[in-house]
């Protein structure tokens, strides 16, 4: 796949439209084997998302569901992480599933996590939205994380925010046990960040946006 890379290099560094630089780009990047999604270098992952022209859904979700593998890695089991699963007549796009052999000897830190929400997996919805994601999407994730019975933590990833009525629901769910984090393309390219200078961080960066939800003034 190295091959594969230096030709996303190489796009990367050349001028063509923004449309057809997705084009070029889409053969190089569409997801594999989730294992193969760690062969994607870093620093494209925020560029392949910023890239997605608003409403191609599918391919907004492929690429934030490398930046969670990417941000988990080592918290999730790669092999078992997948997209698309029907739920409660539905389909979830995202679900990361917790690897429970390395989580608690090597990452301590995600243990007070697992315990305040009871992480068997973490399900994620990912919006490419012309405009904001709305109450209807918080409210169908919530959904999802109730009939799925795999923990309460959950996040809500659109690239052009969140309505006022999204944003009152998320945060009026904190206060019925859930954790259902709305991020947008900057939070995903910050967690990318930390997650390679110290896992730890990570979880600082979603505590600091857990606070900040509860908190928020939506009056």
């Amino acid at each position: 796949m190295n091959k594969d890379f230096d030709k996303i290099h190489q796009i990367e560094t050349s001028k063509p439209r923004k449309s057809e630089k997705y084009e070029l780009l889409r053969p190089y990047v569409e997801p594999k084997r989730p294992n193969q999604l760690l062969e994607i270098p870093v620093r494209s992952i925020p560029y392949l998302l910023n890239i997605c022209e608003p409403g191609d859904g599918a391919s907004y979700q492929d690429f934030a569901f490398i930046a969670l593998i990417r941000i988990f890695e080592g918290i999730i089991n790669i092999d078992l992480a997948r997209q698309n699963i029907p739920i409660k007549g539905g389909i979830a796009d995202i679900e990361l599933p917790f690897n429970y052999e390395s989580i608690f000897p090597d990452h301590p830190h995600w243990m007070v996590f697992q315990r305040d929400f009871n992480i068997r997996a973490i399900l994620a919805e990912a919006k490419n939205l012309k405009g904001k994601a709305e109450y209807q999407h918080a409210n169908q994730l919530k959904g999802y994380v109730d009939a799925h019975k795999r923990g309460k933590l959950a996040f809500l990833i659109s690239r052009n925010g969140f309505t006022t009525e999204a944003l009152t629901a998320l945060q009026s769910y904190c206060y019925e046990g859930y954790l259902i984090l709305p991020l947008e393309n900057y939070d995903l390219q910050e967690l990318i960040k930390l997650s390679l200078d110290h896992p730890a961080k990570v979880t600082r960066y979603l505590r600091r946006k857990e606070e900040l939800l509860i908190r928020m003034s939506l009056s």
